[in-house]
């Protein structure tokens, strides 16, 4: 089976940018969409580092 060459993420919340980085992690190519068009500060108290 072949392996994707690059990957949408659609979505840019915490399971978009933890998929993301999952990835990456793997050597896949990653971009993420996101519909907002701002950051927000929401509630959580989740930790990522920048891709």
């Amino acid at each position: 089976m072949n392996r994707p060459k690059s990957v949408l993420v659609v979505g840019g919340g915490i399971a978009g940018l933890g998929t993301a980085r999952a990835l990456r992690e793997r050597g896949l190519e990653c971009d993420v969409i996101e519909r907002a068009a701002s950051w927000h500060h929401g509630g959580a108290g989740v930790y990522l580092r920048l891709l």
